[in-house]
């Protein structure tokens, strides 16, 4: 697959099957960690070689490529190594939660809904570009979060969780725990998660769906797909393939994208 982009351009079933390799690379590293794991360094070298070049693979192909390496490191039984590796992959994760525009943008429900393209309809592509960057931005951060909060644990067998170092006594008369490796990565981005979903839940409010522009007021609605599926009733949906979505579809996307990661 490597090197089929140029640019932005990309076919639909140059897209598709790309998509189909990286989820497969999950659905193998769930059902065959042992087959895999031989092959750990060499597999991840390959993902870190792609996703540093230039168009080689999409945001959300590298978070699902990431994703299927969570789940091998698994297979090292190691604390020290599976800490270390989280911190090493999820280190970007880190930069765009710290990013000051985000932490301007999470002050309040209102400033967070301007952040994201609800309180004003886009004048030009380059507005929608830039509030199109921030949306994709906090979705990558959250399909990171959960992949990680899913697919890191300590082994289940108490000899290999004490050879690992994951058993664990904490003071003196303290009760012994078993310690999941991605904790130490996400106690330093839970406080920014926590502010995240707090501002997020503000956006129901009354006062904050008073400034949501007219054109983007629908996007609080149930998509048309839940509501036939709760009437029992029969839902064709049909995909445009000429490449033109409206702003308002992008926003209930995000919207929709962002409810069903949590």
């Amino acid at each position: 697959m490597s090197g089929e982009t140029t640019g932005k351009v990309q076919s639909r079933a140059s897209r598709m099957l790309r998509r189909h390799a990286v989820a497969a690379l999950v659905a193998l590293s769930k059902s065959y960690p042992k087959v895999l794991t031989p092959c750990f360094e060499q597999i991840y070298a390959t993902i870190k070689r792609l996703a540093e070049e230039a168009n080689e693979m999409s945001h959300m192909e590298r978070i699902t490529a990431t994703e299927a390496m969570i789940i091998l490191s698994n297979e090292h039984k190691d604390y020290k190594f599976q800490a270390d590796f989280i911190v090493k992959v999820e280190t970007p994760l880190v930069s765009v939660l710290s990013m000051p525009e985000l932490e301007r943008a999470l002050s309040s429900a209102e400033t967070f809904m301007s952040f994201i393209g609800m309180t004003e309809y886009p004048k030009d592509e380059a507005q929608d570009e830039e509030q199109g960057s921030h949306r994709s931005q906090l979705l990558r951060c959250s399909s990171t979060l959960m992949a990680l909060i899913k697919h890191s644990w300590a082994p289940d067998n108490m000899d290999e969780a004490i050879k690992g170092d994951f058993y664990v006594v904490q003071g003196p008369g303290g009760k012994p725990y078993c310690r999941n490796p991605a904790t130490p990565f996400l106690a330093v981005v839970l406080p920014r998660l926590c502010q995240l979903m707090r501002v997020y839940n503000g956006m129901w409010t009354k006062e904050a769906r008073s400034k949501v522009h007219s054109a983007f007021v629908t996007v609080y609605d149930m998509q048309e797909g839940e509501k036939n599926l709760v009437l029992g009733t029969v839902y064709l949906f049909f995909v445009s393939y000429s490449g033109i979505v409206s702003f308002h579809l992008k926003i209930k996307s995000f919207m929709v994208s962002f409810q069903e990661q949590w």
